[in-house]
């Protein structure tokens, strides 16, 4: 019998009038699909397992010795957690908004009534804080802060250091210098901030895993800076 509290089945709207009224996103219909994927289960280094702490601990080291740090945030990233991140490096790491999710071939992107081409949930609440500015890495960049899905490791510079913060199981996740499971959006709660500007809550459903870091008091941690965590 399948355990019950673990997983999700179906996502269905709530009556939002400030946000959609009785409707639900195309992307939050995938989101039983999104949210059922492999999890990241454990930090590596250089492809091999570590202990979370000394996962972090490296990844610090990274950052702090860096002369060229870059960093890509995320667009699933919580307000939250986009506070923490600026809050956390202000100018010591400069960082541009990546799209973690993009449209699937042939899908239609954008319509008149309910459609909208962006499939992530907080793109407006990323740029507010860190510019609309193409997320390029730069050349000279000698260690690079990828946080969350969709970006091509072949755009990044040959040789630069990676560290990466994901939830999910991927290829990628063992090319980076450091790996960092995180949270996902069913262990936390927090605010996303949608195209028209308006800001609405989501909140935890699930216990966080024991394995997986939460990107809001991560970011302190690898900056060095007193209190921060997983």
């Amino acid at each position: 019998m399948r355990a019950q509290n673990e997983s999700i089945d179906r996502v269905t709207p709530l009556e939002n009038p400030a946000v959609n009224g009785p409707w639900i996103c195309n992307k939050a219909r995938d989101l039983a699909k999104v949210f059922g994927r492999a999890r990241a289960e454990v930090a590596m280094l250089r492809g091999r397992p570590a202990d979370l702490h000394g996962a972090i601990a490296r990844a610090r080291s990274l950052i702090a010795t860096a002369k060229k740090p870059f960093a890509l945030v995320s667009s699933w990233g919580s307000n939250e957690e986009l506070a923490a991140f600026q809050a956390a490096f202000g100018d010591r790491l400069p960082a541009r908004v990546k799209a973690d999710h993009v449209p699937e071939p042939g899908e239609v992107v954008e319509d008149a009534i309910l459609i909208r081409a962006d499939k992530n949930p907080n793109t407006a609440g990323a740029r507010a804080l860190f510019g609309d500015a193409p997320p390029d890495i730069p050349q000279d960049a000698d260690v690079v802060l990828v946080w969350g899905e969709g970006l091509d490791f072949g755009k990044i510079p040959q040789g630069t250091a990676i560290v990466y913060l994901n939830a999910w199981l991927q290829p990628e996740n063992g090319h980076a210098d450091v790996f960092i499971p995180l949270s996902i959006q069913t262990e936390r709660s927090g605010h996303y901030t949608n195209f028209e500007g308006v800001t609405s809550a989501f909140s935890k459903c699930f216990a966080k895993q024991p394995w997986a870091a939460d990107a809001e008091t991560l970011f302190a941690a690898l900056a060095g800076k007193a209190g921060g965590g997983e």
